[in-house]
């Protein structure tokens, strides 16, 4: 069971989306979501942080192009496809709840059961033009009342495939995080910034702040990461529990997305080029 739990996961996330939304007439035009996904050549997934009761595995993610490896020790490993997340769900996508920073952003709540089991579940999307985000965490109970908590943070989008060398050296938009440090998972959201200080020894940094829980509205402390290497279009920096990793998207690398870690919080985030 647990070799299969991350390939859930992610479906996961991208089905929560789906209860609530589409009343059976065809869209007039394509969903954001569906457009970005169609012509996406990356998929970046955070690692899995299964919490079973009061024990954890964790699934390390390795992605390259469209498809990520999840692997924990002494488990199968599982591939995670970009087909995995949007196919099926064309159409399907809730419409903006809101606009924040340029990004628009819809949220889902859910709880369901079946003869097995009882879930929950709170996810986040965030989508530009060139990429999107998706960010959420799923409670599962079975018969034996074992219970499954996993979070995870997606980034999808058409990467560019190189570094900016010119022109502005900003990017703003959002970051949407799940909080594992306490027994009941939490969503918490804020604002991003990257910045390139300049294009002579080019390094990034990535800033994100006016964090709060987003159900009580608790102020965070901000996340930043100094100094990270940009390679071939992507940046990255850090190990596992203190990380991040993205990439450029869109023409003109006009915005910029991706996947973190930091102190027990799992998340994603996209921006645009100032």
């Amino acid at each position: 069971m647990l070799e299969k739990v991350a390939l859930f996961a992610a479906d996961a996330c991208a089905a929560l989306f789906l209860s609530g939304c589409g009343d059976g007439m065809p869209a007039e035009e394509p969903h954001a979501i569906d457009r970005i996904g169609k012509s996406a050549n990356t998929l970046l997934v955070s690692d899995l942080l299964l919490s079973i009761d009061f024990s954890e595995i964790l699934f390390q993610s390795d992605c390259a192009g469209t498809a990520c490896e999840m692997s924990a020790p002494g488990l199968e490993t599982v591939i995670i496809s970009l087909a995995d997340l949007v196919d099926g769900a064309a159409g399907e996508w809730p419409s903006a709840a809101e606009t924040h920073r340029n990004v628009s952003l819809a949220r889902e709540v859910g709880i369901g059961a079946t003869d097995s089991l009882i879930g929950a579940g709170d996810a986040y999307a965030g989508w530009l033009d060139h990429n999107f985000f998706l960010v959420g965490h799923v409670s599962l109970t079975d018969a034996d009342l074992w219970t499954f908590r996993f979070p995870m943070g997606i980034s999808v989008g058409r990467a560019t495939g190189s570094n900016p060398v010119r022109g502005s050296a900003t990017w703003s938009g959002v970051m949407v995080g799940v909080d594992t440090n306490a027994s009941r998972f939490s969503s918490v959201r804020g604002d991003a910034d990257l910045v390139i200080g300049g294009f002579a020894n080019p390094k990034l940094t990535v800033m994100f702040t006016n964090i709060r829980d987003v159900d009580i509205g608790r102020p965070r402390e901000a996340m930043m990461w100094h100094d990270v290497p940009m390679t071939s279009g992507g940046f990255a920096t850090g190990s596992d529990g203190n990380s991040i990793q993205g990439k450029f998207y869109g023409p003109d690398h006009g915005e910029a997305g991706g996947i973190f870690e930091r102190d027990r919080v799992i998340g994603a985030f996209g921006a645009k080029r100032r």
